[in-house]
């Protein structure tokens, strides 16, 4: 039957008048060739219409970089966002601005973001001061009084 079937394939193809070889995957100058009309592909290890261009690798690779990380806990955040929209800007995407103005979107909220959380360290970095300070005073305090009672 896997015979027959393949026997069938060969006389399909062989008869079909639109498939063709592009001799230009093969880097070969068309004048060597005789006819013109055969075409269709030739895949090799270098070359071949199934392999994932390396634009489209490296946009998935910096995308899922970007989504699996935390946008507070990992200091290249920002720089992530821009590779990203450098990678979209060489890929000439035609519907890659969408995916631009949201990362750019996503990298103003982010700068809002940090500007907040340093604000809220500042300030609690402030009341951790005027509590140690305040300790230290009653410390103080209280120490004075017990090296004097020892001294005296």
């Amino acid at each position: 039957m896997s015979n027959f079937s393949l026997l069938l394939l060969c006389i399909i193809t062989g008869c079909d008048k639109d498939s063709h070889i592009d001799y230009s995957s093969f880097n070969i100058k068309p004048e060597i060739i005789s006819s013109q009309e055969q075409q269709g592909f030739i895949i090799t290890d270098t070359c071949s219409p199934f392999n994932i261009p390396l634009d489209f690798t490296n946009l998935k690779n910096s995308s899922r970089t970007l989504i699996n990380s935390d946008w507070l806990s990992n200091p290249h955040y920002l720089e992530d966002i821009n590779n990203l929209i450098y990678l979209f800007n060489q890929a000439h995407i035609s519907d890659s601005d969408v995916f631009i103005n949201s990362l750019n979107n996503s990298a103003l909220i982010y700068k809002n973001n940090m500007i907040e959380v340093n604000n809220l360290k500042r300030k609690l970095q402030t009341d951790i001061n005027n509590k140690l300070n305040y300790y230290q005073q009653a410390i103080a305090s209280i120490t004075t009084p017990l090296i004097n009672y020892e001294n005296g």
